[in-house]
């Protein structure tokens, strides 16, 4: 009896330290802690936050790059083709935007 119930201790105890697991803090790690690189109000810019990390390039056009623990890659390679093809002319804060997007590539979208 006591063996079952330290074994369900042991397996709930394992799931919630599972379930705690947190993905990567976006906004911190990525966004020098800042909600917007390049300004909310100004397009293209980023858009962070703890669990997600964005790119917009309009109101109405926003590429997710994370969501949660979930990276998209593909997306942050066509991300950062469109940035340098924009170039500093057209991105206010393009240097923030491209080594931020840069920097996360680097850990997450390395190329096999």
């Amino acid at each position: 009896m006591k063996t079952k119930i330290m074994a369900v201790t042991f397996v709930l105890a394992a799931l919630t330290v599972a379930g705690s697991a947190h993905a990567d803090d976006y906004k911190k790690n990525y966004c020098s802690n800042q909600a917007y690189v390049a300004g909310a109000s100004k397009y293209p810019h980023l858009h962070c936050d703890k669990d997600f990390f964005v790119y917009s390039s309009s109101s109405s056009k926003h590429t997710d790059m994370a969501r949660g623990d979930v990276q998209y890659c593909s997306n942050t390679r066509a991300v950062l083709d469109e940035i340098k093809a924009l170039g500093p002319t057209k991105i206010i804060g393009y240097n923030d935007v491209l080594n931020d997007t840069l920097a996360f590539a680097r850990v997450y979208c390395k190329k096999e």
